[in-house]
């Protein structure tokens, strides 16, 4: 799976084959969270002053209303805020 901004995010960067863009969009997409979830969000959890923007908060919150769905990454502030909440992908923590 991909989420819609992390895909923007991708289209703004140096892509060596524009034909790449297109296979990530095939993939299945997370919804995208309002932004006043975003903000109840970043209240709940106490996510201000972590290190993380927007679109990382984002996505947290789209994988966390996700069924069955774990965070991949590999920025370190990101996944240690991800295992926090319990949805980092276990792979990467063993």
């Amino acid at each position: 799976m991909t989420h819609p901004f992390v895909l923007a995010e991708i289209a703004c960067g140096s892509l060596k084959k524009s034909e790449t863009l297109s296979y990530l969009h095939a993939l299945p997409a997370l919804s995208i969270v309002t932004i006043d979830e975003v903000l109840f969000f970043i209240e709940s959890q106490e996510l201000f002053s972590k290190g993380i923007g927007f679109v990382y908060v984002q996505l947290l919150a789209s994988v966390l209303i996700s069924d069955d769905v774990s965070l991949w990454t590999t920025d370190n502030r990101l996944d240690a805020i991800a295992i926090e909440l319990g949805i980092s992908y276990p792979a990467l923590n063993s």
